[in-house]
């Protein structure tokens, strides 16, 4: 059996020790924890804690200007739409009375063209009709007797029938 005697007097003489032992070198590594989590939190912490919320702040502040932009955007698209719908109704409109006033304008022409064309030709076959009359006018005496001297010859002629 285990002398209990011996065990005490180690115990005087030693100390107590093993594995839950409470004295003062757990209290003063409790102290050196919490001075240790103090001085990371103010020295480390804190600032990067200070960084962070400063950046935070910033994105919160830009996404409410980022919005408040695509609010006006949105706004200034749709009034864009609004105009550009107007703007190509008007445009067709008047693409289309465009079309309609150059459709009378090449009918005008054509009709004027086809008058004028109507006209010269009434006038070059007057002027050949007259010119022909004067040309006979002139010519028919020299043809009546160019006639006359060919006639004699043409009735003396045999058919070619026969040749």
């Amino acid at each position: 059996m285990v002398n209990f005697s011996i065990f005490m007097s180690h115990l005087i003489i030693h100390g107590p020790g093993g594995l839950f032992d409470l004295n003062a070198t757990l209290v003063i590594i409790i102290i050196q924890f919490l001075i240790l989590m103090v001085c990371l939190n103010e020295i480390l912490y804190k600032p990067i804690y200070i960084i962070l919320e400063d950046r935070k702040e910033y994105v919160v502040k830009n996404l409410k200007e980022s919005s408040k932009i695509t609010e006006e955007v949105d706004k200034l698209t749709f009034q864009y739409n609004i105009i550009l719908e107007k703007v190509s109704k008007k445009t067709e409109i008047e693409i289309a009375n465009s079309e309609e006033i150059q459709k009378k304008a090449l009918r005008n022409e054509l009709n004027y063209s086809h008058n004028s064309i109507k006209n010269w030709l009434r006038k070059v076959a007057q002027d050949s009709v007259i010119e022909k009359d004067e040309i006979l006018k002139t010519t028919g005496p020299i043809i009546s007797s160019l006639y006359k001297a060919i006639e004699p010859k043409l009735i003396y002629l045999k058919p070619l029938s026969n040749i």
